[in-house]
């Protein structure tokens, strides 16, 4: 930048108002809900590690400046839904959180049962029967320092969202491949939330009109920007890329058991596939294509203007059926322990 477009700039008018100082505790409390944040009716509740406390108010849901979360990213996360008081997958998700946790070298704050009664406790605060939980794991506050100490623990948050996710999500949308490149290989395996690359092929994408399809810089497919993606390509093959860049995704792990049994058992699939494929071995191959997340599935369209298919394939809707009956699937499930809340202050 030159030194008289510098100038041109802070010569431009101050419309900037007055700077508060607040010192008194219910000042500080009054301009912070005041200002509050275009927060969604549907989070209902947010658990508070640190504090070891629950609160319900959207503008109370909030971590300290100094949480390395905050300014340096030092935290890994997971999700997972509950349906009438059980948690889908349960177990499958708090396998991935421990191991982010573990590759990440953080201590874990929580045992998967203490996690199951938070959860226990937000849905009898709330009353509500299914509920999306994401919950995180920070390296904890002390500075701004990049270096950690042992004695800084670690911190759970939870925050819990209404809402039943459905298998379809969204009806059929289009898909563009992006220039963002893909994680390396030790942040392809670990649910951080440095999400900015995420966030860049998103929104390159959603510029577009679509989902974005993130690939190698040697052309291998990898996942979508923000889910796991799959394909039924003309030898009837199911076929979904090798976790080599890409996060290990929950749903399509699922999902594919679901093929397994259900789809190839029966003959209308051949086999299921993970060989490295590249962008243009797999557009002349594709035939079905769909994004997979937070046991959600979204079938695509098209891909980069190339018609992949006019309607929602037959393999898909299939798996659109199967995992809608595996919400019901006993097995799926952990149950949601009744807990005695305390007194809220």
């Amino acid at each position: 930048v030159s030194t008289q477009s510098t100038w041109d700039y802070l010569r431009q008018e101050d419309t900037m108002e007055e700077i508060k100082v607040l010192e008194k505790d219910e000042e500080i409390m009054a301009a912070y809900k005041k200002f509050g944040v275009a927060v969604p009716s549907n989070f209902v509740a947010f658990y508070h590690g640190g504090l070891n406390a629950i609160v319900t108010d959207t503008k109370l849901m909030m971590i300290h400046f100094f949480d390395r979360q905050v300014h340096r990213g030092y935290s890994v996360f997971d999700t997972c839904n509950m349906f009438n008081r059980k948690l889908y997958l349960f177990e499958q998700h708090m396998a991935r959180f421990f191991t982010s946790i573990k590759l990440a070298n953080m201590k874990r704050p929580k045992s998967a049962s203490d996690i199951i009664g938070i959860m226990s406790k937000v849905a009898e605060l709330t009353g509500e029967k299914t509920l999306n939980f994401r919950y995180w794991c920070s390296r904890g506050s002390n500075d701004l320092d990049i270096t950690t100490k042992e004695s800084e623990p670690t911190v759970f948050y939870l925050v819990a969202m209404k809402g039943r996710p459905v298998a379809i999500s969204k009806g059929m949308m289009n898909a563009f491949t992006v220039s963002t490149e893909v994680k390396g290989p030790l942040l392809s395996k670990i649910k951080s939330t440095n999400y900015l690359l995420n966030c860049l092929a998103a929104d390159e994408a959603a510029q577009k009109g679509g989902l974005g399809i993130m690939i190698t810089e040697d052309g291998y497919v990898t996942e979508g920007s923000v889910q796991a993606v799959a394909f039924v390509l003309r030898d009837n093959s199911f076929y979904s890329p090798p976790y080599f860049r890409a996060l290990r995704s929950i749903t399509e792990d699922r999902v594919l058991e679901l093929v397994e049994k259900h789809l190839v058992s029966a003959g209308k699939i051949k086999k299921i596939s993970h060989d490295r494929m590249t962008l243009e071995e797999l557009k002349k191959e594709v035939v079905e294509m769909m994004l997979l997340g937070g046991e959600r599935l979204v079938p695509i369209k098209h891909w980069d203007g190339q018609l992949i298919s006019p309607t929602t394939g037959p393999i898909t809707e299939k798996l659109i059926e199967l995992l809608e009956a595996d919400y019901s699937n006993p097995e799926s499930y952990v149950p949601i322990i009744s807990t005695k809340l305390q007194t809220r202050t």
